[in-house]
């Protein structure tokens, strides 16, 4: 098959030819033909295939049995109409067409472009009573067969071995991941050999990359053809390539935080320049697979621990630096590359004495708009003038103390400054069972009546303010 227009057309012959069957004689189609065009068909038949469906139909004005019912000659549209169809459908047979009326064509299960409905409108148009298209139609409707008999001609002039490597590779590309290693183990050795088609295909589906053979995995055109799509085929590159730095560069630029760097050589998870600039970029993940003696570097753990997510990385570095006050401070700091990390977080991975520092603690909460209160020591926990004084007290909330959580002080500046509800889901049964605050909540938030106190929540007044119970 090939493609036209956006769509495949049978190229070939048909398998089954129309001699191979002593006859069509499925009647299924004459229903269809004279409820549509009653004027214009006698019958028609349909024979079913392995790979497709055979049609014979008969026009009404010629079809007979001893002799036709016209003697008129086909009008020079119709001949030529009938030209390009015979020439367009494979296995098309228009001979019987003016003493029998009869037309027989074929229609591939796989054809898209030449179909039943193009040659069925197209005898239609041409054969059926006079209507209001005239000549324009007549000559616009042969324009365009004649335009679809030019490409397929220019197809055909094309090497086969390219068509039939084309349809193949869209067929490949349809197929589910689970399905692929053995879709590619299954195609003829000519192809895995080809470097076009491996090329072609994995700019396609990158993941056929990973069953093709030492030679592909070492050829860099098609090795940077499947990295550009995914970081992670740099694992399956050849050992030659994991040593290129044109290959890496390209797997972690298409790598948002840098871990495709453990699929590289060695070699660049010791150079200090390299894993710099990676950091520099905000690839923090590089920093679990770079070598360990750059791990233990001051400069370098600090860079990781600044720029990652919520400081996620410090559980990774040196447990030097885990207990050195000065450096988890100048941790928690902004970095000059990504000020607007927030890494107070990291006070997750510090020793309990160090959880109880409130200096330490407090910045680490500013540096985590109060979320880092969860691995505060309980002390700070209670704390309700540092936690008064934080800008954000939110994120905060979640973690504090009972007692905390049951100050309707702390609990109304977060409602009203803060403009917010989501800290009512842990508030103290206290709060949660003081109507005239779940009443506060409500109006603003009606499903907030979900977390109040049971005995609150088939109230008709917080009902009547908007309370919705979630089932």
């Amino acid at each position: 098959m090939a493609k036209v227009n956006g769509k495949y057309t049978e190229i070939k012959e048909p398998k089954d030819l129309y001699e191979d069957h002593e006859s069509i004689d499925n009647p299924k189609i004459t229903d269809f033909l004279l409820d549509d065009a009653p004027m214009l068909w006698d019958r028609g038949y349909q024979l079913e295939t392995e790979d497709g469906r055979w049609y014979e139909l008969f026009l009404k004005e010629r079809a007979h049995d001893d002799s036709p019912k016209t003697s008129e000659e086909l009008t020079d549209n119709q001949k030529k109409l009938v030209e390009l169809l015979s020439s367009l459908y494979r296995g098309s047979e228009f001979g019987d067409l003016v003493d029998f009326g009869q037309i027989t064509f074929y229609i591939s299960n796989k054809e898209e472009l030449l179909d039943f409905e193009l040659i069925y409108t197209s005898i239609k148009k041409f054969f059926g009573p006079p209507s209001d298209a005239g000549r324009v139609y007549y000559q616009n409707h042969l324009d365009y067969l004649e335009d679809l008999q030019s490409a397929i001609d220019e197809i055909n002039k094309t090497d086969e071995e390219v068509i039939d490597a084309s349809i193949l590779i869209e067929q490949l590309a349809g197929k589910m991941p689970s399905e692929q290693e053995a879709e590619y183990e299954s195609i003829d050795n000519k192809y895995k050999e080809n470097k076009d088609f491996n090329l072609k295909l994995v700019e396609r589906a990158w993941r056929y990359f990973i069953y093709m053979g030492e030679r592909q995995k070492d050829d860099t055109n098609i090795a940077l053809a499947a990295i550009k799509i995914s970081s992670y085929a740099l694992k399956f590159v050849s050992d030659r390539l994991k040593k290129d730095r044109e290959v890496v560069d390209a797997a972690l630029a298409n790598d948002l935080f840098g871990d495709a760097i453990r699929h590289a050589d060695e070699k660049f998870k010791s150079d200090e320049d390299f894993v710099l600039k990676l950091l520099k970029e905000r690839k923090f993940l590089a920093y679990e697979h770079i070598s360990s003696e750059l791990q233990e570097k001051r400069e370098i753990a600090l860079l990781a621990s600044q720029i990652s997510n919520n400081g996620v990385m410090f559980q990774h570095i040196p447990e030097k630096f885990k207990s050195d006050r000065e450096f988890i401070m100048e941790a928690l700091g902004p970095s000059e590359h990504y000020p607007e990390q927030m890494p107070g977080r990291l006070i997750e991975h510090i020793p309990d004495e160090l959880k109880a520092d409130e200096e330490l603690v407090k910045y680490a909460l500013e540096r985590s708009n109060g979320a880092a209160l969860e691995f505060a020591s309980d002390k700070i926990k209670a704390d309700k003038d540092l936690l008064l004084g934080l800008p954000v007290l939110r994120l905060a909330y979640e973690y504090a103390s009972e007692e905390i959580r049951s100050d309707k002080e702390i609990f109304l500046r977060i409602l009203e400054k803060e403009d917010t509800v989501q800290h009512f889901e842990y508030a103290a049964k206290v709060i949660r069972a003081d109507k005239e605050l779940v009443l506060k909540v409500v109006k603003k938030e009606g499903w907030t009546l979900t977390y109040a106190d049971k005995s609150l929540q088939k109230d008709k007044d917080l009902v009547a303010a908007g309370g919705v119970i979630e089932e």
